[in-house]
């Protein structure tokens, strides 16, 4: 839509300019709950999505979305890039056009939760107590089974781990791959409890993982191995 305003002389140079003096456009562009592969639902505060130094997100086919009101609630800086289908923030952003695929839409509308319903479905039936504790993988290879993971799990140096199809508990640690580490997983769901349950992908980890198609997750969550 474009408006525009016809000659008065309200300034002085308006009588030496021709008409109309004043125009404005505006473009409308659809956004919606489509696809939406990453979100990050905190109203306030800068960098609640966040991504710096050379890591790079492709999100092929699906959204990312930043729910923070904040001017800078989203932050994409330095070597790093955000590639999607399309990333809305209902705040602003912080980077350049060279860190974004294609650039941001501001002023989205917030959106609930969308997984709010599954989140109810899988409390119900999450397990008590851990199947293990303070698990380290570190330069090797390994394949990990669903289960309550607790005081961390760590995959450094290196290491090369597959997660089995399934729900994975991290409670009351952090669940961190560095190192120059990889993961890799068909149909397998995280679900972090506890305030010290925290999720680090850092630099030069690579991580490849594919979310279950039905419920919560595979027929094999009910039935979690005992050890890895």
């Amino acid at each position: 839509m474009t408006l525009t305003q016809d000659h008065y002389g309200y300034f002085l140079i308006g009588y030496f300019t021709g008409s109309p003096q004043i125009s404005v456009k505006s473009v409308a562009k659809q956004t919606g709950q489509e696809t939406i592969c990453i979100i990050a639902q905190d109203p306030k505060g800068a960098g609640v999505l966040k991504i710096e130094g050379n890591a790079k997100v492709t999100a092929n086919g699906c959204s990312a979305y930043s729910g923070s009101y904040d001017n800078k609630g989203l932050s994409v800086k330095d070597n790093s890039t955000l590639m999607t289908k399309v990333t809305c923030t209902v705040g602003g952003y912080e980077g350049s056009s060279r860190n974004y695929s294609p650039a941001p839409i501001i002023d989205c509308p917030w959106i609930s939760d969308p997984l709010a319903a599954r989140a109810q479905e899988v409390d119900q039936t999450l397990p008590n107590g851990c199947d293990f504790h303070k698990t380290e993988i570190k330069n090797a290879q390994a394949t990990l089974t669903p289960g309550t993971y607790c005081q961390g799990l760590k995959i450094s140096g290196g290491a090369k781990v597959t997660f089995s199809p399934g729900l994975y508990i991290i409670r009351n640690g952090q669940f961190s791959v560095d190192g120059k580490s990889s993961i890799s997983g068909e149909q397998v769901a995280f679900i972090f409890m506890g305030e010290q349950a925290t999720l680090n992908f850092a630099h030069d980890s690579s991580v490849s993982l594919s979310a279950p198609e039905r419920g919560s997750c595979p027929e094999s969550c009910s039935t979690p191995s005992q050890s890895a």
